[in-house]
Order: C-alpha cells, then structure tokens, then sequence
C-alpha cells in the first residue's frame, strides 16, 4: 500500500546496527518513547535499537539471541515523497522508495495516500484500486476464515501483533462467549480477503481488532465501529462503555484512543510472554507417584472437570451433569486440537490434580499454553510447572520452535518465559 510522508525524517545514525538470526547480543535500556525497542551492542562493538519481538533474551537479562535477520537502517524522506510500506513495528514502518531502496521510517511520519472514506463504500472501484468492504461475521463460514487470516499474517515472535491462532480457537468455544451477539463482529475484506476485523473476546463491551499487515489504516474506522456497534451496558451506571484493547507498541492507535478521550485501565493489561523451546529438552522432574499423562492416554472429563474447578479456586466439589461435561469437552475439543497435547498430572490416587491445555499451530511452528490449573490441595510441588513442560517439550517434537502464553505470573517467568509486549485496555464511557 503506498503512503505519503507529510513531515520529513532524517536518520540519527549513520552506522546502523544488524544482525542474523541466532547471533547473540548485549541488552541495555528500552526505549521510553517507542515501546518495544531496547538498546543492544553486536559482536563488532556497535550499539543501536532492536524490537524485542525479534530477540530471545536469557534468563540473566544480559544478552539474548537473535530469533531472524535485522537490520536498523533508517530512510531519510522529503515531504510529499511516496513510500511503500511493507509491515509495521513497534511505531516504525519498513518501507520503500522509488529508487528501491529500503529503511525504517516513524509511522506518525507518514499517511496512507488512499481516501478510507471512499474506499469503503461497498460495491464500487476508484481508480482502479480493489475496493474495502465491509460486513457483518458469518458464524456458518468466517471462523474459518479468521483462522486462516491469522495464520497467513503472523509473523515470528507475534510481531504482527494480531491475536494467536490458539487464541481465536481457544475462546471460539469456551463457555464464557457470548454467542448471542456475534453478528455484531465485522469483517473489512478485498476482493474476498479479510484485511481488518473488529470483535469482543467474551462479551459486549470489549474491542479488539485485527489487521492485515498492509490496512493497519483501518484502525480509524474499525474503533468507529466499535463504539457504534460492540460497547456494552455499565452494571453500576448503566453507561455505554467501550473497552478497546491497544498494543503498547502501536502509537497510532494508542493516540486515537487517547485523543478520544479512553482511559487506561491497567488491572485489565493482556500480557503475552514467550518461551525459546531448547534443543534438547531437559529432563522434567515430578514427585514420586505422582505421573504425566494426556487425554490421548486417560480422556475422563470427569477429572479434567474437577481439576479445572478447583484449580481456579472455586471451592468444595465442581456442579455434576451431563451439560457441565458436554461444556467441558467442548472447551478442549476444539476442530484443531489434540488429545495428546492436553496433559494432565495423575496422583496416586487416580485424580487429576495439575493441568495444562496446550495448542501447536503447525503453519507457523509454535506452542500456545491455555489454560492451566492445579488443585489447590497439590500447590508448591512443581506439578503445573511439570504439566507446562511436557505440553511444551510435545509440541516441540511437532516441530515447534517457541511457546507463547498471556499471563506475566511469576510461574511462568521462573520457567523462561519472557515478555513480548502488553495489550493495553483502554475504556470509554458514553453518556
């Protein structure tokens, strides 16, 4: 998609830094005014800014390992000069001249050259450009397709930004969803590709939205959408409210929200941390008598039933029936998932006492850890921390290279998990 730079940019460092994937680098400090880059030394002595999502740093937090190729060339632009962009990051976009040549520019630098107001009006072409439209989600063929969107664009280390594949998948059937309102989902597409869409996670009331690399342009549009069509209904107040959810790297769209007004709501910050899967896996360690099993092994919905229960501290027995189980299964039943990727920590006594739900999108070669519990009664004794690694160490003989969960607890920091950026809540009350 071309842009057009309305204020100039000229490098600040004539000696860029580079790397290759699986070098090694010093870290130093991040950058406070564009999130998600840190300060790094290469081997030759040269220092520069690198984005997190492209290391691996160690458990010492000194150095990390280069995950793929990079380099910090910046471009020098003129106003008025037409760029391509290629993909953004952290605030930045790699773009590319007329003359062929390449670098990073500041986002807030430059502006897409195309007239969204336009472009999105259904059935019409301008200029020849394929046009935007945009829909309503079809429950019947779009789960599907969301799934293939987001598979198509990630990009390592989640650089892209967008939800998981996992994650769609994960919270497509869980019982929490509000099923009643999901044709209130919109979808932008061209020429039949989905380019941007716009949904709650849970419930009415929250925004989150995905993007092709190439119509982050959208995000005006589809938080328009949002406030018009997923806010939900205050319990204390009965206000309109609008939770959009914000990357910390993404400036344009963290200035939208600010400009409008959107408040951060930090108790509602989505982590998401990764995990280098190392080659070769180390021995996992568990009490005597105590064994690590998956449903592929034992599939007994009862116990995945009540450990699920008790490990997020509800407490006494979990609610019986037939329904709680059907909901159950469908939680981990889901059109990709693998019985033997689901582990669970067998006590001596027969019950399932740690669990671990891990995904493995084999497109793109990585783990997603969701969701884990332990029995209350077996804390302390690295059971769920067992679980995690076996699930991990599965998915790593599938082929996967990196695990990623959404959580910053302590357990999974103490396992190697490190941070790769947080998704910011941002509320809005309408009177």
């Amino acid at each position: 998609m071309t842009w057009i730079v309305h204020t100039a940019h000229t490098s600040n460092y004539p000696n860029p830094i580079s790397f290759q994937a699986g070098d090694v680098v010093e870290i130093g400090i991040h950058d406070d005014v564009f999130p998600g880059w840190i300060r790094v030394s290469t081997r030759d002595g040269n220092q520069g800014w690198a984005p997190i999502q492209y290391l691996h740093i160690d458990d010492a937090g000194k150095t990390a390992t280069a995950l793929q190729d990079y380099s910090a060339r910046e471009m020098n632009t003129r106003v008025g000069e037409q760029l391509i962009l290629h993909y953004e990051l952290n605030g930045w976009g790699w773009v590319e001249n007329d003359h062929k040549k390449t670098g990073w520019v500041p986002l807030a630098a430059i502006q897409s050259i195309d007239d969204l107001d336009h472009l999105t009006e259904i059935g019409k072409e301008q200029g020849g450009r394929m046009t935007i439209i945009n829909r309503p989600y079809n429950v019947e063929t779009d789960y599907k397709k969301v799934s293939e969107f987001l598979i198509k664009h990630y990009l390592p280390g989640n650089a892209d930004g967008n939800w998981l594949e996992p994650e769609w998948e994960y919270a497509n059937f869980h019982p929490m969803l509000d099923q009643e309102k999901k044709d209130r989902w919109r979808i932008w597409e061209v020429a039949g590709d989905i380019v941007a869409f716009a949904h709650y996670e849970w419930k009415m009331g929250e925004g989150f939205f995905q993007f092709h690399p190439d119509y982050r342009v959208l995000r005006k549009e589809t938080l328009d959408y949002a406030e018009k069509n997923l806010t939900g209904i205050s319990s204390r107040d009965g206000r309109k409210y609008l939770c959009a959810y914000v990357n910390d790297y993404d400036q344009l769209l963290l200035e939208l929200v600010q400009n409008r007004g959107y408040l951060k709501e930090e108790e509602e910050t989505r982590p998401l941390y990764r995990f280098k899967i190392p080659d070769p896996f180390p021995e996992i360690s568990l009490v005597e008598g105590f064994s690590l099993i998956s449903l592929a092994d034992e599939c007994d919905w009862e116990k995945v039933h009540r450990v699920m229960w008790r490990g997020f501290d509800h407490s006494g027995e979990p609610p019986g029936g037939e329904e709680e189980l059907i909901s159950r299964q469908k939680m981990f039943d889901t059109p990709k998932a693998r019985r033997d990727l689901k582990i669970a920590v067998k006590a001596p006594n027969g019950d399932f006492v740690a669990f671990c739900g891990m995904f493995y999108e084999d497109h793109n070669q990585y783990a997603y850890v969701e969701p884990v519990a332990t029995d209350p009664d077996y804390r302390r004794m690295g059971l769920g921390k067992a679980a995690v690694l076996e699930g991990i160490r599965r998915c790593g003989e599938l082929g996967a290279k990196e695990a990623f969960v959404g959580s910053d607890q302590l357990f999974y920091q103490a396992i190697g998990f490190r941070k790769v950026f947080n998704t910011e809540c941002w509320v809005k009350y309408f009177n």
